[in-house]
């Protein structure tokens, strides 16, 4: 559990002429749900795109799986991006393609397995995020939002990946749909052994699920640790996002 699976190394992100983050170091161990959180324009999805090497920072290193993100091979990142999954905040499902083709998509891209063996493994993955069988041959216009929630998640499972990355999982879903999802992550987690990192704005999720809470503001790390820890921050920023109008009664009854 202390195997630290990506690092930040005094990383500076420019875009354009402005500083997003300046000298962040973070360590994200293996096995953990972590949740970065932050007010709007703090760089929460930054980071998440470092990680992915979608953005290069101005200075200082990302490492993901050992990896030096500004130089890993071609080789080498395609080898890495089947250790991750992604659920994307809107899901990102293809609108014309059945729920059980949207699962099974990466695998034409990665796998050389018979038509049959893919859908079996969709299958699978369908059953495993606790989608009835019939949600297989539905199309994503014929879902509720926590079934699409859903789909996407298993198709961010089919390549068996290491690490989970989830872009506002419980965005849009009402309070029972968003407990039963958090419930799935960390079951999830628990069976496959997965590291999970995930931008949330959801503070009874926080409560709920994460292990260690990475704060952004003022372009730095504000604070990193435990929820509770993390929340017991005196700095304003923090305290009114656990204390706020909005979250003190999710904060005070977790």
């Amino acid at each position: 559990m202390n195997e630290h699976i990506i690092e930040f190394k005094n990383v500076t992100t420019v875009l354009g002429n402005q500083i997003i983050h300046d000298k962040i170091n973070l360590n994200f161990r293996k096995g953990e749900i972590i949740s970065i959180i932050g007010g709007s324009g703090s760089g929460k999805s930054t980071l998440v795109r470092e990680i992915l090497g979608l953005l290069q920072p101005y200075r200082g290193k990302v490492s993901v799986f050992a990896y030096d993100m500004a130089h890993i091979t071609e080789q080498h990142y395609l080898e890495l991006s089947k250790k991750w999954g992604i659920l994307f905040q809107s899901g990102a499902l293809f609108s014309s393609l059945t729920v059980l083709e949207n699962i099974m998509y990466p695998l034409h891209e990665y796998s050389v397995l018979p038509q049959n063996a893919l859908e079996e493994l969709a299958l699978l993955k369908l059953l495993l995020v606790g989608l009835p069988k019939s949600a297989a041959i539905k199309y994503p216009s014929e879902l509720s939002g926590g079934m699409l929630k859903r789909a996407a998640l298993a198709r961010a499972l089919i390549l068996d990946p290491h690490l989970l990355l989830l872009d506002e999982p419980t965005s849009g879903l009402d309070p029972e749909s968003v407990t039963s999802l958090d419930e799935l992550i960390l079951n999830l987690r628990n069976l496959l052994n997965l590291t999970i990192i995930m931008v949330t704005h959801n503070v009874r999720t926080l409560w709920h699920i994460t292990d260690s809470v990475v704060f952004l503001g003022e372009k730095r790390v504000l604070d990193f640790g435990k929820v509770a820890k993390v929340a017991t921050n005196p700095h304003p920023m923090i305290h009114n996002y656990f204390y706020g109008p909005e979250n003190i009664e999710k904060s005070n009854g977790h």
